[in-house]
């Protein structure tokens, strides 16, 4: 199947992991894969995913793909999003070594506020845009911004305490996703949820 053919995606925290894995599998869709992450190079301890680099196994296997290297925490790297955006990139630092909230670094803190909720900001920001100043695609939109997160945006638990916030700000009712889609309804009416 072809769902994605000739659409092209920009996937954040693509070098390993679900970011990895969702690149391979949009250009498997037919989809042009820009690699976006601060490391060319896989940050996982799966040995797949140390051999090759994401873009060139995407290349390998007849697809097309670019990796650009982007800091999702910053606002002028973002400004190069494209068609579709898969908001990815996360970060659970406390997870190592769980701290209790009085003992909390606050570098430790801004540094996750920035990657896990100010980037999907970034991302919503400029890939809407972009978006909405380029022509439909033939399959008469103009793209999409798909935020990920995990689980314990709904459920909590004990083993990152700073990480939660984070995942809560992307999907609870008043959360990121919800936020922006609704405006564009409201200004374009160009929303659809399946």
């Amino acid at each position: 199947m072809a769902r994605l053919l000739n659409k092209v995606a920009l996937i954040t925290g693509s070098s390993s992991g679900m970011g990895r894995a969702i690149a391979l599998r949009y250009a498997k869709e037919g989809a042009h894969i820009v690699c976006a992450d601060l490391s060319l190079t896989a940050r996982s301890l799966v040995p797949e995913e140390a051999e090759i680099t994401t873009h060139d196994a995407i290349i390998q296997a007849g697809g097309r793909a670019i990796y650009v290297q982007t800091d999702v925490s910053e606002a002028q790297q973002f400004e190069r999003a494209v068609y579709s955006l898969v908001n990815n990139a996360g970060i659970a630092t406390d997870t190592r070594n769980p701290t209790r909230v009085h003992e909390t670094d606050e570098h430790a803190w801004d540094t996750m506020l920035r990657v896990n909720t100010t980037s999907v900001f970034l991302g919503c920001k400029y890939g809407i845009a972009q978006m909405l100043k380029q022509e439909p695609h033939s399959s008469g939109d103009r793209g999409w911004v798909i935020n990920l997160a995990s689980i314990w945006g709904l459920v909590g638990g004990l083993g990152s305490r700073m990480f939660i916030p984070w995942e809560f700000a992307l999907v609870s009712g008043f959360g990121l996703t919800w936020f922006y889609s609704g405006l564009l309804c409201v200004q374009r009416s160009c929303c659809q949820f399946d």
